[in-house]
């Protein structure tokens, strides 16, 4: 009986010393990793610094024009969901007018062939564009609409935004107009009075095509009924224009 006793306390005070050793490793391994984890932090702080200093020494200038980049991709992202409303106000207009927007990475390069005094392009695509379909300059900037067939083979013409067809219906904003040509620029009109658009609305077609921007706030027309304002920002064609690739 007291050799059992004996026994017994003696596994007790193993367990006890064991429980006691596993403790401290669980705390000297709860230490390391407080002081490891500033020192892993700084070790990739230099790493990260080491890699910039070798990128610009590869291609001077490279990490500033990167942080650059990133500032521009920040407040685009920013911009972007404070639009969110407005796309949705958009989506609600081209509805209503039944125009669908049209699947984005469908456009063809076509190389501008010849240019009118009235703006008028001549440009090398296929014929068999419909008449109406959209015209994009370089940059994606909407600057009018196909008119027909060029005066030669695989040539087609087109139309500058507000001619020709004449007025185009167009949104900004969440207010709905119209785009014509006058004075020699591009203006949106039809507006409603008291639309309280400010300088810099962007302004687009009804399939959602960039047109502009408001250069100014709409002012009332000679009929007093609506308002307009000339648009800046607009289309520029250069040596070649997009037209939709089928």
């Amino acid at each position: 009986m007291r050799e059992s006793l004996v026994l017994w306390r003696g596994r007790r005070r193993r367990r006890r010393r064991l429980a006691a050793g596993l403790a401290g490793v669980l705390l000297a391994g709860l230490l390391a990793l407080r002081w490891l984890g500033p020192l892993r932090a700084a070790a990739g702080a230099l790493g990260a610094k080491a890699d910039r200093a070798l990128a610009d020494a590869l291609r001077p200038g490279y990490t500033a024009r990167l942080d650059a980049l990133q500032d521009e991709l920040f407040a685009l992202r920013r911009t972007l969901a404070s639009q969110a409303g407005l796309a949705a106000e958009n989506t609600a207009l081209r509805s209503l007018l039944g125009s669908e927007p049209r699947p984005a990475g469908r456009w063809q390069p076509a190389a501008v062939a010849a240019r009118a005094l009235d703006g008028r392009l001549t440009l090398a695509a296929p014929q068999d564009l419909p008449v109406g379909a959209a015209v994009l300059d370089a940059e994606g900037r909407w600057f009018g609409a196909v008119a027909g067939p060029g005066p030669a083979g695989h040539t087609i013409v087109a139309d500058p935004a507000g001619q020709g067809a004449g007025a185009v219906p167009a949104l900004a904003g969440g207010q709905n107009g119209v785009l014509v040509w006058h004075g020699g620029r591009l203006w949106l009109a039809g507006l409603p009075r008291h639309n309280n658009l400010a300088a810099g609305t962007l302004v687009t077609t009804a399939d959602g095509l960039w047109a502009g921007t408001l250069a100014e706030a709409p002012m009332p027309d000679e009929t007093g009924l609506n308002e307009r304002a000339p648009l800046t920002d607009t289309a520029a064609p250069g040596t070649f224009c997009f037209v939709p690739a089928g």
